[in-house]
This record gives C-alpha cells, structure tokens and sequence, in this order.
C-alpha cells in the first residue's frame, strides 16, 4: 500500500474529502512516533521527540504547532503554511485551542478502541482536545483513503491472486473424482494449489522481468530495518528473491515440506532444491541480519 503525502499539490485533494467527511478539519498528533499514519502523510523529516499537531483545515492552508527547540524537522514544511511555536505546556493548549475550539473534527480515534491500527491518541490529550469545544470524529475513511489506499501495483497482485483463488477451485471441483481419501482432504487441496501456482511462474516472469537479477535486488533493501519495517521488509525479501530460491524457501522453510516432495512438485533432484534453499537463507540473511 502507498500513502498519499500531504503537499501543496494534493492539499485541494485532502480539503475536498474533508468536505464529503462533513468535518471542519483533520487534526494530527503525534509524539515519538505514536501515530504512523501522521508520520506517513506528514513526512516530517527526521526523529521527533517532542509533541506536534498539524491542522488542516476544509479552507485555508494548514497549520503546524510544533515545539521551540525542535524546528529543524520542520526545514520541508511549506512557507506557505501556517507554524506556531510552543515552548510549554500552556502555550501548547491555547495554540490547540484557538485552532479547533468549538469545531467538528477528524483524529486517528476509534470509539471503544473498536480498531486498534486507528486508534492513535491518547485518553488525556482527548480530553485536552475535548475541552476547548471541539467535537472529535473518527478519521478512519480519511485514513483509508490517504493512508492505506492502493497503489497499481497493489490492486493488480490483489487481482491475480483472486483470479488465482477463483482457478484453484475449478481446477479443485474438476479433480475431487481422483481424491481418495488417503490424506485429508485439506492436505490434497493444499498440494492442488501449490502445484497450480508452480505452473502459473511462467505467465507472472514477465511482470517480474525488473527484478531478475535478485542478488542485486536484495541489497536494496534496508539493512537493518527497524519496529513495524522490519515485517515488511522480510515480506519483500522473500518476494524479491530469484524464482527458485524463493519457491524452494516457501514450501521448505513456511510450507514444512521435504526436499523429496519438492524436487517431485518442482521436476528436478533434492540436490537441486538443497542448493536452492542455501542460497535463498544466504540472501536473506545477508540483508536482514
């Protein structure tokens, strides 16, 4: 999934969803990287030890409310733009509140803490919030449509893997006559689709014609990633990682399956599949080690 940034470019984007939301404005908080999905459509630049809001309000430019001896994450933030500085807890709450006293709006907040992944603010600075007459909502249709929305290149993976799904089924309805019940049935449409997917590597070499030489690939990746990044880089890694190697690995190293019964489903020796499966550990582990 890609985020789309808050900029001068997309600022019109944001206000007019803003308006369709019937909210005055969207507020982001964040302090030490609590809330990723400030971090992601801020892009403010480096480590923030310090809390900040950003308003944005339907009309108008936003507005920063950033701390005094924090300013030089805030070198991108456009000229434009409105910024305060606070230098105390006092003047924290005045800037807050002169900016959304009495108006209706939009926070990383779930009622109930119904969606954990959303709920980003904290109880007391709600209250805070509260306190100056401001009706706090849920952001979460601004968040799914700036933060989580999907790139190209996402909804085309999400399509193959329902055409996919769809396939393995008819190819499961036509072949249920040759179950014989000799393993679960779980099990033999496990293997019917895995062995569906094997087939299907040769029409997806194309679209992963970019990525061809997954030595090179790999060292692109972050080499010591971090928190939530470090999922997400493993996940890539994997992807990203020479065909063979990567099949091997997958049906080795998550499946659970033995060299012997990959080398059948693959149509070639143990051996080969052994030295498959060494280099795809190496890979990986050079960069994610």
């Amino acid at each position: 999934m890609s985020a789309i940034r808050l900029t001068p470019d997309t600022l019109g984007e944001y206000q007019a969803a803003l308006r369709d939301t019937g909210v005055d404005g969207w507020l982001f908080y964040d302090f030490r990287g609590t809330n990723p999905v400030a971090g992601a459509l801020l892009g403010v630049g480096g480590h923030v030890t310090r809390r900040f809001f950003v308003w944005v309000p339907v009309t108008g430019v936003p507005v920063a409310v950033t701390h005094a001896i924090e300013q030089g994450v805030w070198r991108a933030w456009p000229a434009s733009w409105g910024k305060v500085v606070y230098s105390s807890w006092r003047s924290l709450e005045s800037h807050v509140a002169a900016l959304v006293g009495g108006r209706r709006i939009a926070m990383e907040y779930s009622a109930g803490g119904a969606v954990p992944y959303l709920d980003r603010i904290p109880a007391g600075m709600l209250e805070l919030i509260r306190s100056s007459g401001a009706v706090v909502v849920s952001s979460g249709n601004l968040v799914s449509r700036f933060y989580a929305c999907w790139s190209a290149a996402d909804l085309a993976s999400h399509r193959r893997a329902a055409e996919l799904t769809q396939d393995v089924f008819v190819r499961a309805w036509s072949k249920l006559g040759t179950f014989r019940g000799d393993a679960k049935f779980s099990t033999w449409l496990h293997r019917l689709a895995v062995n569906l997917i094997l087939s299907r590597r040769a029409s997806w070499a194309t679209e992963r014609a970019r990525f061809l030489d997954g030595e090179d690939t790999l060292e692109g990746l972050a080499a010591r990633p971090s928190g939530r990044e470090l999922g997400l880089d493993f996940e890539k890694a994997i992807d990203l990682l020479p065909d063979g190697a990567r099949t091997v690995f997958v049906l080795h190293d998550v499946e659970g399956w033995k060299h012997d019964e990959i080398a059948r489903t693959m149509g070639v020796t143990s051996g080969t599949t052994k030295a498959q499966l060494h280099r795809a550990r190496m890979l990986l582990r050079r960069v994610l080690a």
